[in-house]
C-alpha cells in the first residue's frame, strides 16, 4: 500500500512503498494552463477525473515508459484504436490461448483505456499514463 511522505534523501514528497517522487500538484489551475499539448481527443471534455488529479501536468516529465501495469479483468480488446500496440500477450483463464487480448464484456478495455488511452490522437479518450503497456489477465 503506498502512501504519501518525505524521502530522507532529498525531502521530496514520495509515495511510500512506490518509490515514485511527486515533483508537484496543481490544484485550482483551469486545465487549459496546465495542459501538456492541449489534447484533441473528442471524449477529453467528459473525463472529469483528470481535471481532478492533474495528471497531464505530468505528462512533461513522464507518460509511463517502460512500466507495464496488469489489468486483472475481462480481457483487453488489443485492437481498441486507442490502445492499439500498447496490450502484451497476457493471460486468459477463460479462453486459453486469446492471451486476454479479446474482451467479450468490455469492462477491462473500459479499464486499460483510463490507464493507457492514445493521447492527442484524435480519438476517444486520453489516458492517465498514455506510454504504459497493458497486461491483460
Amino acid at each position: 500500500m503506498c502512501h504519501a511522505k518525505r524521502c530522507r534523501k532529498c525531502d521530496k514528497v514520495t509515495w511510500a512503498g512506490c518509490g515514485q517522487h511527486v515533483d508537484q500538484v496543481m490544484r485550482n489551475v483551469p486545465r487549459a494552463d496546465r495542459c501538456a499539448g492541449h489534447e484533441n481527443d473528442p471524449m477529453r471534455s467528459q473525463q472529469w477525473a483528470l481535471d481532478q488529479v492533474s495528471f497531464e501536468s505530468a505528462w512533461s516529465r513522464i507518460r509511463g515508459h517502460g512500466v507495464i501495469v496488469a489489468v486483472i479483468d475481462s480481457g483487453v480488446d488489443a485492437t481498441h484504436q486507442d490502445l492499439a500496440g500498447s496490450v502484451l500477450r497476457g493471460k486468459d483463464y477463460i479462453e486459453p490461448g486469446t492471451y486476454g487480448q479479446i474482451d467479450p464484456a468490455g469492462h477491462g478495455t473500459h479499464v486499460a483505456g483510463i490507464l493507457a488511452a492514445h493521447v492527442n490522437n484524435g480519438v476517444g479518450i486520453d489516458g492517465a499514463a498514455p506510454a504504459v503497456q497493458i497486461l491483460p489477465v
